[in-house]
């Protein structure tokens, strides 16, 4: 089961915290609604008390809470294969990190609930105080501590640089990317990377630096025709495993060393004691490298060494700028599906409508130029639906119901298509949601 049955227990949680008073002026109650015979009418959003500006946010000791639940709520993002992907026969979280953060719960004795995001999205999780922590190979930088505190470092990486293999491409240097078109992922290290590198420097023209909001999406537009971008800069596990499964290679690699570790909200001293505690004692045993040769194909040797343990670097914490996005799924409203385990039964090339009540779980207003967007499928390239924009406002707290029209495939079998809320500027934000069909004969 994955997280969005999960969605009571995790207003349970932030109750528990307090968590519900910084990000939606008071406990919101999440309500499931039966599935209806056809479509109803959007709701109108639920009427909150005004959310707290983000400065209001008071800092709380969650380990205690975390405890008297017995749950550690974690965001991650599923689009980055080996660290973090939905596997294509349980459809469920799998990965090198997921891995590594059940094994916490599991010596803590805590249940892990993990909320699949949008990887732009895990930042404002994580300064709304929505989840305890995020994992999803994270790399830590200056600008990140600023926002967020981090555990010791699990895992040293680099990027990869991936052309496609009749690509006549020589890369030793930052430098040489300025000629070519580079598709990066929003929100990660090597978007702020070659934006300071080269874009800022005057060497590449600022059209060339091609963000993009998944992995999927990046190696599409380097596979399409034209390419949408020369070369990808990724981290290189994701790029090789991407090279593994189509027509690309890695032409570069080892340009800019990362440094992963675990993100959880600024304050949080005591979970991130007892986090880096248990990290240090799962890399003495062997479990960390056991968990690498599974994942990564690494054996213990070829492992990088890992930084020694030393306090991180002290940034001063910015200010809150304006107001955070963030969303949580609180019920399906047509075709009620709780993959791996219900599967709605429709037929080949049916039109469907599915329908999602969501919250928002942020402290921006919704309005129109808010969307919910298609992010991806399994198999790849299925029940695409949307955009679907808000219509009206939606305060903080407030849920709404929104809906997306589908065609299902024409061969029998399991599919699954997700969606993620995108706001005004671009940014993909809040919980993945889905629609699950078995189409039959």
């Amino acid at each position: 089961m994955r997280i969005r049955k999960y969605a009571l227990v995790t207003a349970v949680i932030f109750v528990l915290v307090g968590i519900m008073a910084a990000c939606g002026g008071g406990a919101t109650q999440v309500v499931v609604v039966a599935e209806p015979t056809s479509a109803p009418p959007t709701l109108a959003p639920t009427a909150v008390p005004p959310t707290p500006a983000p400065e209001e946010v008071v800092v709380v000791d969650m380990w205690p809470q975390v405890q008297e639940a017995g749950v550690l709520t974690i965001g991650t993002s599923s689009s980055y294969p080996p660290f973090e992907y939905i596997d294509a026969q349980t459809f469920e979280l799998d990965g090198f990190d997921i891995a590594l953060i059940n094994e916490i719960g599991r010596r803590l004795n805590l249940q892990v609930l993990k909320r699949d995001m949008a990887f732009a999205g895990l930042g404002n999780a994580l300064q709304l105080r929505e989840i305890n922590a995020a994992v999803a190979a994270i790399s830590v930088t200056e600008e990140r501590l600023a926002l967020f505190d981090f555990t010791n470092v699990y895992y040293v990486g680099s990027d990869g640089i991936l052309a496609r293999e009749t690509a006549q491409v020589v890369i030793n240097t930052v430098e040489d990317l300025a000629p070519y078109k580079l598709g990066v992922q929003t929100g990660s290290v090597y978007a702020t990377w070659l934006q300071e590198s080269l874009v800022d420097r005057g060497l590449m023209p600022p059209e060339n630096l091609v963000r993009f909001d998944t992995t999927e999406e990046m190696i599409q537009a380097l596979v399409s025709e034209p390419p949408v971008a020369d070369l990808l800069v990724l981290d290189l596990l994701p790029a090789e495993d991407a090279a593994d499964n189509s027509a690309l290679g890695v032409v570069a690699q080892g340009l800019n060393q990362q440094l992963y570790a675990i993100a959880v909200p600024k304050g949080e001293a005591t979970l991130l004691k007892i986090l880096n505690d248990t990290l240090i004692q799962m890399q003495i045993d062997g479990t960390i490298a056991a968990l690498a040769k599974q994942y990564l194909g690494l054996e213990a040797e070829q492992l990088p060494p890992a930084p020694t343990p030393a306090p991180l670097p002290v940034v001063t914490p910015l200010p809150p700028v304006g107001c955070l996005d963030s969303m949580v799924w609180a019920g399906d409203l047509t075709y009620d599906d709780d993959i791996p385990a219900s599967w709605p039964a429709v037929g080949p090339g049916e039109a469907i409508q599915k329908g999602w009540r969501i919250q928002n779980s942020g402290t921006c207003t919704w309005d129109q130029n808010y969307t919910l967007v298609y992010d991806g499928s399994q198999p790849p390239g299925v029940l695409q639906g949307g955009p679907a924009n808000i219509q009206g406002t939606v305060p903080p707290g407030g849920t709404y119901d929104i809906y997306v029209d589908v065609v299902t495939p024409d061969l029998p079998g399991q599919y699954v298509g997700y969606y993620t809320m995108k706001n005004p500027g671009g940014q993909l934000f809040g919980d993945r949601i889905w629609v699950a069909v078995q189409v039959v004969q």
